[in-house]
């Protein structure tokens, strides 16, 4: 059996500093970006919302998260989420 606990992925930015991202919360619900020079971001998905296994957060339907940005609400507007040969 394999572990596939998320643990928090940090990062060093040479302009942004220390970054550190983290999928919180019982089910995955909650992405949280956190810095030395940037706002902290939380992306949450609504209890309830049907999950899909290959996206991170859980689904890309708006009206399923809510995104702040140091603790003000912000506006969302998920991508397809699809790698195209140029990617």
């Amino acid at each position: 059996m394999t572990d596939t606990t998320p643990i928090p992925a940090a990062v060093e930015d040479d302009h942004h500093g220390d970054i550190l991202v983290e999928l919180t919360g019982e089910h995955g619900e909650m992405l949280v970006v956190s810095g030395e020079r940037i706002p902290r971001v939380v992306l949450t998905r609504a209890p309830g919302a049907e999950v899909d296994d290959h996206i991170v957060i859980g689904t890309r339907d708006p009206r399923h998260l809510t995104l702040t940005v140091d603790g003000r609400e912000a506006t969302i507007t998920p991508g397809k989420g699809k790698l195209r040969r140029r990617s």
